[in-house]
């Protein structure tokens, strides 16, 4: 059996033809398809909100469309349609050709993958870690909450654009040779001070690491850093307790 329900479709908008999948996706005995018409079959609530691309391919008009198909006994569907006006040799249109997908499965799966990439997104905004990609031209394709802080940008400023137009010299003398580095497949290590916003000095600690497609090919870099600023200060402050340690120790001897 063909896995594409086909029909055709006459100036009545009568079935003239249908084969095996179109009449399971209907759930009628094939007398009862065959010579009645398309609301008849199909039912008035379900073609309602494709009623106007079925009376236009009568009148030569093509259609793709995606259309909700409450199917008796399963229950929702996702029909992916082409919609084929039959065209005689004087002009005229005799009907047209149905060609039809159940595609539910793939819009259930996209339907959950973008529920969890929402939900990603929600977590990610929600760390106290600044995460980034960016692609292999250095543009960046994905900020988090903490990324746009930093940056002093939102992410519909950031994303498409690159590094070098975000940052300023400086910065980017300064990330550009561990971007690449990464870019040509390197995971890169990196502990740094820099300024914030605010003009007090921060320290991180994070690592560029590459993203390598199932060719081989690095695609781009996710970016992850961590703000360390209290650990080194207090690395700092013990460095400097030993130093003056030392100096009085030194200085009684």
């Amino acid at each position: 059996l063909v896995p594409a329900m086909i029909a055709y479709v006459d100036r009545e908008q009568r079935l003239r033809l249908a084969n095996e999948a179109f009449i399971r996706c209907v759930g009628r005995e094939r007398g009862a398809v065959i010579g009645e018409t398309v609301e008849g079959v199909v039912g008035r609530r379900n073609i309602a909100a494709v009623r106007q691309s079925f009376n236009d391919a009568l009148s030569g008009v093509p259609a793709r469309l995606v259309w909700d198909y409450e199917h008796p006994e399963r229950g929702p569907m996702r029909l992916q349609t082409v919609l084929t006006p039959d065209r005689r040799a004087d002009g005229s249109h005799a009907g047209y050709q149905l060609l039809a997908f159940d595609v539910t499965e793939q819009h259930r799966a996209i339907a959950v993958a973008r529920q969890a990439e929402r939900r990603l997104g929600i977590i990610l905004d929600h760390v106290p870690v600044t995460i980034t990609y960016i692609d292999a031209d250095y543009r960046y394709r994905y900020i988090n909450r903490a990324q746009e802080l930093w940056l002093g940008k939102t992410f519909n400023e950031v994303v498409g654009r690159t590094v070098r137009e975000i940052v300023d010299e400086r910065v980017w003398a300064d990330v550009e040779p561990n971007l690449t580095a990464a870019l040509a497949g390197n995971t890169v290590r990196v502990e740094r001070q820099r300024v914030n916003r605010a003009g007090n000095p921060v320290w991180h600690s994070g690592q560029h690491v590459p993203d390598i497609n199932h060719d081989g090919v690095v695609v781009g870099t996710y970016t992850v850093f961590f703000d360390i600023t209290e650990r080194a200060l207090a690395e700092r402050a013990l460095r400097d307790s030993e130093q003056r340690l030392r100096r009085a120790i030194k200085s009684e001897e």
